[in-house]
């Protein structure tokens, strides 16, 4: 083995091994998020009441609360006979209202009888 060989070894391209092929990604499907308004305040005397947005998505039989972006809350249900989606939905999102607290909420006080 001379200088000549190793030459050789230099200019040549190492062996190229067959790569594994990739793998196939899995499809994500984008459900369409449909919005459910909840009364969460019943209007009153100079009271408009109020109201709370929640989203959902459906897939087959099942509603799944989610967020704006299509992201689930954890909150599933299905839909049994004779109910839509959008009532299973409002039912969901005003129990859910109910478990957080509804934080979001106008907090009213008493009036202390001055400014």
């Amino acid at each position: 083995m001379g200088w000549l060989d190793d030459w050789q070894k230099a200019i040549t391209p190492p062996e190229v091994l067959p790569q594994p092929a990739p793998k196939p990604r899995a499809l994500r499907v984008k459900r369409e998020v449909h919005p459910v308004f909840v009364q969460i305040g019943v209007p009153g005397e100079g009271d408009p009441g109020a109201v709370e947005v929640h989203f959902y998505t459906v897939d087959g039989d099942v509603v799944t609360l989610t967020k704006r972006d299509g992201k689930s809350v954890g909150k599933s249900a299905q839909i049994y006979e004779g109910q839509t989606a959008q009532t299973t939905a409002r039912v969901m999102a005003r129990a859910l209202g109910k478990e957080e607290g509804n934080v979001n909420r106008k907090i009213e006080y008493a009036s202390l009888g001055f400014a």
